[in-house]
């Protein structure tokens, strides 16, 4: 209930359910074999075995990473995906992995549409919950972060 009204949920599922990860897992592994059907359809046999088997490769000779983006926009209406390239980057859930001089690095990446929003210390959430934030944020650091001196300003 908010202001005193009630919503009824009538797609997907509520965040922090027991059950939500299991749905999202069933979900995209029906996307993803829907997505490897359409490639089969439109490319052939071989080339979906080569996308199965690499996943994020795709032959720009047989057609234009556009048209990849553009059949994984059109698998759901309501879930979109996006397609970063670059020669140097890539950011993959909440990692940036850059390669310079042939040496790989890492470090946290966050969208720029991130708030940067905890749980405020005086919620009603148990206490064990609102100290464990800080805790593993820091692990995160130390567990993706190598470069000491960029994990120490981090």
């Amino acid at each position: 209930m908010v202001n005193q009204t009630n919503y009824i949920q009538i797609h997907e599922t509520a965040m922090g359910t027991k059950v939500a990860p299991t749905y999202v897992t069933l979900a995209m592994g029906y996307l993803e074999n829907k997505l490897y059907k359409i490639i089969e359809n439109k490319y052939g046999l071989a080339h979906k075995n080569k996308f199965v088997t690499r996943w994020i490769i795709w032959d720009e000779r047989i057609d234009k990473i556009d048209t990849l983006c553009k059949i994984l926009q059109n698998l759901h209406t309501n879930i979109k995906f996006t397609i970063e390239s670059s020669k140097t980057c890539i950011n993959f859930l909440d990692i940036n992995n850059s390669v310079n001089n042939y040496m790989n690095s890492t470090n946290i990446y966050r969208k720029p549409t991130d708030s940067q929003q905890y749980v405020h210390f005086e919620c009603c959430h148990p206490s064990h919950t609102k100290q464990n934030i800080p805790f593993n944020l820091a692990r995160r650091l130390c567990t993706i972060i190598e470069d000491k001196e960029l994990r120490n300003r981090r």
